[in-house]
């Protein structure tokens, strides 16, 4: 009789984990699934020794899809699930371009249908740093558009721009406040 009240009190207890923790393991096997990984590489106009010596770079994934997309009549209830806020940052590297610019590699999924929104930024290493990135990143103006342009502390945000990067375009979300990287799907 003791074995079979153990018995249940652990199928009870394994259900109620099964059924929390499923939702969570379904939704991020189908995001990877839906959103294969890509590698990105650019080259910007900083000399690679200076951005090394003052920042770290990283992204930010900030969502898949566009509000436009996303706000569509008939639009799938999958499709909304995928187009939540992720706002997930994730790390850059750097490396010195054959010219001694600096290149940026990162790794970002890309959802098949829905596409990506993304936003760089350089962390400082110091905070007496802030003003020297801030200029060395403004010296990059057809390459890079800072979002918010004289940062007294804390991330250097920054756009690419789709001129020197045509796979890249730039939205507004958020209420058109916000101004965001997006990297469309690839073609099928």
């Amino acid at each position: 009789m003791l074995e079979a009240l153990v018995g249940a009190i652990v199928g009870a207890v394994v259900t109620i984990i099964a059924e929390t923790v499923h939702p969570f393991i379904s939704s991020g096997v189908r995001r990877r699934l839906d959103a294969p990984k890509e590698h990105v590489a650019i080259s910007i106009g900083v000399k690679f020794e200076d951005l090394e010596k003052l920042a770290e770079v990283k992204y930010r994934l900030v969502s898949y899809g566009i509000d436009e997309m996303l706000s569509r009549p008939g639009i799938s209830e999958k499709l909304k699930q995928d187009g939540i806020w992720q706002n997930e940052n994730y790390p850059v590297a750097l490396s010195r371009a054959a010219d001694g610019k600096v290149e940026l590699h990162f790794t970002i999924r890309v959802h098949k249908v829905l596409g990506t929104q993304f936003k760089m930024f350089a962390v400082p290493k110091a905070n007496q740093d802030v003003a020297k990135l801030v200029a060395m990143l403004e010296a990059c103006p057809g390459e890079i558009t800072l979002t918010h342009p004289r940062p007294a502390s804390g991330p250097v945000w920054f756009l690419l721009n789709t001129q020197s990067f045509s796979r890249f375009h730039v939205v507004r979300t958020h209420g058109e406040t916000i101004e965001n990287n997006y990297i469309a799907p690839v073609p099928r």
